[in-house]
């Protein structure tokens, strides 16, 4: 009986911190039939050994040999929408780019012995130790997970400002694992500690709350690293609905390979480099086949699902908590 007081307890505490760092909007109903994170996820923890192995292993040069995983688009996709082929669309915003935000960075991973980046920011959770990416920068059926993983929050020019991260755990979603279904291209991962400072990633970097069920239409901050520079660029532009079903699509030009995985924020505080995230670059096309416009999958209850399992997997994996928590939210 004090057994299952004290777990209990432990979930009602972790549902409680869960509403601090996840934003629904004020008439949001939670899903009703949400199925078992057990059934939903994908998770592939890491060993301490590999790890440890892992962090040694990304020096400096290695991390400005890689190259992103999606720096040459596929142009037979490319050719599914005419309409872009021409150029950017009139109205078009500018990136540009700067020295970077710290709740935003690269993360470097071998795939297939090729080292490669993709872009990835960190998401607030109790556990203080989530960074946000695309699932196909992740996972992939002809590549399987990635290996080597480390993140580096706030990374140019060869810099690492505030540390360096390995990644203990991946979670995608299982239609992402066995279907590549692009309305489900996003990931979690679970960070180690800095190993030379001892600190987690999110008491270092600050993040971005997790936005659910917010619309379509924002006015954003994309930001992401792009194949050609060392340095991330961000871009100030409005998200809409795409011609896609559950996809974001939003214009910049230029955001080029390399910057799948990278935030769509709104409630942008250039002072803290953080807001609310709606959105990473992926889904349709893996980001867009054209360096002017961009996609997203649209952050609803699925990813609400998958980060409640990234987030209590480390804490009571034995749990069905994200039936529990949605039922709070009816």
């Amino acid at each position: 009986m004090l057994g299952g007081r004290r777990h209990h307890g432990r979930l009602l505490a972790i549902a409680v911190l869960l509403t601090t760092v996840i934003v629904l909007p004020a008439t949001a109903s939670a899903a009703r039939s949400a199925p078992r994170p057990d059934r939903d996820a994908s998770v592939k923890q890491i060993k301490l050994a590999a790890q440890a192995s892992t962090t040694r292993y990304w020096t400096t040069q290695k991390m400005a040999a890689a190259t992103p995983l999606d720096s040459s688009h596929n142009a037979a996709v490319a050719t599914q929408t005419p309409t872009f082929a021409s150029g950017p669309p009139p109205g078009t915003s500018t990136a540009a780019p700067f020295d970077g935000v710290p709740t935003v960075g690269t993360f470097f991973f071998t795939d297939r012995k090729r080292n490669h980046s993709c872009s990835a920011s960190v998401v607030k959770s109790p556990t203080r130790n989530i960074v946000l990416t695309a699932a196909h920068c992740a996972y992939t059926k002809k590549g399987g997970y990635k290996t080597n993983i480390v993140y580096v929050p706030g990374y140019h020019d060869g810099q690492r400002p505030y540390g360096t991260y390995a990644v203990k755990a991946i979670t995608v979603a299982k239609g992402w694992k066995e279907n590549a279904d692009i309305s489900l291209d996003f990931a979690f991962m679970a960070v180690a500690p800095d190993p030379e400072t001892g600190r987690r990633v999110q008491d270092v970097t600050g993040g971005n709350r997790l936005g659910i069920n917010l619309g379509y239409d924002h006015t954003i901050e994309a930001i992401g690293y792009p194949s050609k520079t060392d340095r991330p660029v961000q871009c100030t532009t409005r998200s809409f609905a795409a011609p896609i079903p559950s996809q974001l699509q939003f214009n910049c030009n230029p955001f080029p390979g390399g910057t799948s995985g990278g935030p769509l924020l709104s409630h942008y505080d250039p002072d803290s480099g953080s807001g609310i995230v709606i959105g990473v670059i992926g889904g349709y096309q893996e980001g867009g086949s054209f360096d002017w416009t961009s996609y997203s999958p649209y952050f609803d209850e699925q990813i609400l699902k998958l980060f409640i399992h990234a987030e209590t997997d480390q804490l009571v994996p034995e749990a069905n908590l994200t039936q529990w928590w949605l039922r709070r939210r009816t």
